[in-house]
């Protein structure tokens, strides 16, 4: 019997926990020998060995792909205050005090902030007046 197009050979699909036998296997091999391993790679690395040197500080000390910026940012609590937020990150760029990569992030942070509050005033305003209008419809 052919599949129809779409049609999966096992509809329920792999269940879930199960594992797959060799990467099982593989864990369970290493497991026995990590120790070993670990300690001959410290020890070509203490001989100078530069690929294993590298791999044990990456381990140790790994790169840092993204840092905490220091800026003091104004509260934003309508969406026009982020024009002074952005203004000063703007300076913290001109100041050197962060880099034009983390200011980037930052801005799209402050960006998304102030649409929220943004969007939230607009929420806020509708329901005044949608309530004001069912005032006026009892009235009359």
């Amino acid at each position: 019997m052919q599949w129809q197009k779409g049609q999966s050979g096992n509809p329920k699909g792999r269940p879930k926990g199960s594992r797959n036998k060799r990467t099982a296997m593989a864990e369970q091999i290493f497991d026995t020998v990590a120790e070993d391993l670990t300690n001959k790679v410290v020890d070509l690395a203490k001989g100078g060995h530069f690929a294993a040197l590298r791999l044990c500080m990456d381990r140790i000390c790994p790169p840092t792909k993204e840092r905490p910026a220091q800026i003091d940012l104004p509260p934003i609590g309508r969406a026009s205050d982020a024009v002074a937020a952005m203004a000063r990150l703007i300076a913290a760029i001109a100041d050197g005090d962060v880099s034009a990569a983390e200011a980037v992030q930052v801005a799209k942070v402050v960006k998304g902030y102030s649409e929220t509050v943004s969007s939230a005033d607009f929420e806020e305003r509708l329901e005044k007046l949608e309530q004001k209008s069912e005032q006026k419809e009892k009235k009359q």
